[in-house]
């Protein structure tokens, strides 16, 4: 039995990933069990509740809600996880409510379930803030709900937090994991212990024909380890303006965090051109502990750039192959 905490906020996919994800497994032999903590305490509640329903949760009382709550997670572990599946157990760990973030249950209850739980980790799916947008929009319930652009990026990035903390409070690691991610990704987490590497790459500065080059790149790597790209949640240019400050920090802290869950930096220069943002983030990776393999597309170069990179490679090819030479290195997570 395998348990798994994901998280995520509203309309962040989870629901499509999830079912791509069983579709994946059921090819492998394994069986997926998605269980809707929302789901559990609707039933629960609705024992002496009948007006309750996943919109209006929030209108009852803490105390009220604690304990449907309470019921609902004591019931997942009493009879809703499978010997023999993976079990994902799906919860929003936090709520953006009139404009701001509001507790829809004790983090004494949760630390608890967790504690008995005993999950591999924690998972948070996320997407582009108006993919999420458009899915929390489509829902009639939603309608008149002032959730605009500015409210989906502050609820985002505060669930990646609490999530993150939660791990950190239990001891286990934390993935963030964007939806366009494949379900093959998840899989390897759990039982391949894959070499997991972030991905930097100049894309600002990238022509079409230096872009596919990248892609084909990509999926060298993805045959080797677990790769985090961030461009497949969103890029700096899809925000607004009256939103590009506030979107510039919530792009830095998200990609410092696939940074941190990840065992290696691959910074890849295609080019010779000057990236703030990838110097930044190899200088973040090295002064946190990842080794920064750096591709360099010239011999001649500044110390100042290739200094924190444990190596450097002069080809996509030559990196390849002393990643290769890592991954076999690797054990099996089971």
């Amino acid at each position: 039995m395998v348990n798994i905490v994901s998280s995520g906020i509203a309309g962040c996919g989870e629901k499509e990933y999830y079912k791509d994800f069983a579709e994946f497994c059921a090819k492998k032999g394994r069986k997926v069990n998605v269980i809707s903590v929302t789901d559990e305490v609707l039933e629960a509640a609705k024992e002496t509740t009948a007006e309750i329903t996943r919109y209006n949760i929030l209108n009852f009382p803490k105390s009220t809600r604690n304990a449907w709550h309470q019921d609902a997670l004591d019931n997942i572990l009493r009879e809703r996880l499978k010997k023999d599946a993976i079990n994902i157990i799906n919860i929003h760990l936090t709520y953006w409510w009139k404009e701001s973030p509001e507790e829809v249950v004790s983090a004494n209850i949760l630390n608890s379930f967790f504690e008995k739980l005993k999950p591999l980790f924690f998972v948070q799916i996320t997407d582009g803030l108006e993919f999420i947008k458009e899915r929390i929009d489509k829902v009639a319930e939603n309608m008149g709900r002032a959730l605009d652009l500015e409210g989906v990026i502050r609820w985002r990035d505060f669930e990646s937090f609490v999530t993150e903390l939660f791990s950190q409070i239990h001891k286990k690691e934390y993935y963030l994991l964007p939806k366009e991610q494949s379900p093959d990704t998840l899989f390897r987490l759990i039982f391949d212990n894959r070499l997991k590497i972030y991905f930097s790459f100049p894309i600002t500065f990238a022509a079409d024909h230096i872009k596919k080059r990248t892609e084909k790149f990509i999926k060298k790597l993805d045959e080797i380890a677990i790769v985090f790209d961030p461009y497949k949640v969103e890029k700096f240019e899809h925000f607004p303006q009256k939103l590009k400050s506030l979107g510039a920090e919530v792009i830095i802290k998200r990609d410092y965090r696939l940074i941190n869950q990840s065992d290696f930096v691959v910074a890849y220069f295609p080019i010779v051109a000057s990236s703030s943002g990838m110097i930044t983030e190899i200088n973040y990776a090295n002064s946190n502990g990842k080794i920064v393999y750096l591709i360099w597309p010239d011999k001649k170069y500044s110390p100042w750039t290739v200094y924190p990179a444990r190596k450097v490679f002069f080809s996509p090819e030559a990196c390849l192959k002393e990643l290769r030479a890592v991954a076999r290195q690797r054990k099996p997570r089971r």
